[in-house]
């Protein structure tokens, strides 16, 4: 009895001292969004109700059998829709002649704003006035696929000559830095890491995610994932073999995808995105992001250090093959507003940019 007295005491010590010191912090980016942070101040379309289904939309990701390939499962509601396994692009034109092909991870599919708040759409409204009744973009963006992967997607679809592909990302190639292999996908290596945990790590996992709203003790020291740096990411050699790795696979996927748009008499564009990281100067909710590790664990600030500085040069040797892949690394230098509800996901505003730096990029080289 006695010690079943002593064990809840300490635990609610111990639950008690983390609430007291430690209350006012996030447990998550779902917390963090409900709580209206800067980028959605003057957002009209935010509510607890649109923050609660920007994380279960679109219900599901499907993975055709035998590929890598992923795209969300058609989808409707007031803010998010998806048709034949693509979000919805707003604004098309009435008649169009060609197409924008845009291929990215959750950073094009933007789940965290509503359909016409994509960079798709701005997109899309942009060129409606540069190019009246040309153009029409599709958005074949999907959560957490790398560069060798909108290549997979890309070869299973039909463009057309004058058409116009465009990939844009960076952040998943760098997040597979966490996970040791550069030839993975996260999807993948999320699922092998799951299965090479020992009994108490899946139990602490288990723990955490039931139980890290209830209790702040839980939340904030048995967290899988905040303090954790993977060995790899401490070995210098096995580092530098990845940097290899990453700058030998981002090059052939970006040269193999432009090759396959001249042999269809299509145009191509390679954008390198920004990330929290990339900013000159950041903005103080910004800076307080990066200082949570709950937010931003440590191991994605190493994966990012270590791999965007490689991609960075890779798109200058692409360049200099005469491929148009162009870097958007520091399109938020010359402003003071916060864009960031994460590393690399934006708002209406800092899609709004994005958009307009890519159709800028493009429309100079017709």
């Amino acid at each position: 009895m006695l010690v079943i007295f002593s064990t809840i005491f300490i635990v609610a010590v111990l639950e008690i001292m983390s609430r007291l010191l430690y209350g006012t912090e996030f447990i998550d980016g779902y917390e963090y969004r409900l709580a209206q942070p800067e980028p959605y101040k003057d957002s009209d379309y935010f509510s607890k109700s649109f923050v609660e289904e920007s994380f279960y939309q679109p219900g599901n990701w499907i993975n055709p059998e035998g590929t890598r390939i992923l795209y969300p499962a058609n989808y409707e509601s007031n803010y998010f829709n998806v048709v034949e396994h693509k979000r919805v692009t707003t604004d098309p034109p009435e008649n169009n002649t060609h197409t924008i092909h845009l291929f990215g991870g959750s950073t094009i599919y933007n789940g965290e704003v509503p359909d016409e708040y994509t960079v798709a759409s701005y997109l899309q409204r942009i060129f409606n006035v540069k190019a009246p009744q040309k153009y029409r973009v599709l958005n074949y963006g999907a959560n957490s696929i790398n560069t060798s992967q909108q290549l997979e997607r890309l070869k299973t679809i039909d463009v057309q000559p004058r058409d116009i592909v465009v990939f844009y990302g960076g952040v998943n190639d760098s997040w597979l830095f966490t996970s040791g292999r550069i030839d993975g996908w996260i999807k993948g290596e999320n699922l092998v890491a799951l299965g090479r945990l020992n009994t108490i790590q899946k139990v602490r996992f288990r723990v955490h995610e039931k139980l890290k709203r209830r209790s702040k003790f839980i939340s904030k020291f048995l967290n899988p994932h905040t303090s954790h740096i993977p060995d790899f990411l401490k070995d210098s050699t096995k580092v530098e073999q990845m940097k290899i790795d990453l700058a030998k696979s981002y090059i052939s996927s970006i040269t193999i995808a432009d090759s396959i748009s001249r042999s269809k008499e299509a145009v191509f564009f390679n954008f390198l995105q920004p990330t929290i990281l990339t900013r000159s100067e950041l903005p103080m909710n910004e800076k307080e992001f990066l200082q949570n590790n709950t937010l931003t664990p440590e191991s994605w600030l190493l994966a990012m250090k270590y791999s965007y500085p490689v991609l960075f040069d890779s798109n200058i040797k692409l360049g200099n093959q005469g491929i148009n892949s162009k870097e958007l690394t520091s399109i938020f230098d010359q402003s003071n507003e916060s864009y960031y509800l994460d590393i690399c996901h934006l708002t209406e505003k800092g899609n709004n940019a994005v958009a307009t730096a890519i159709s800028n990029a493009m429309l100079e080289s017709f």
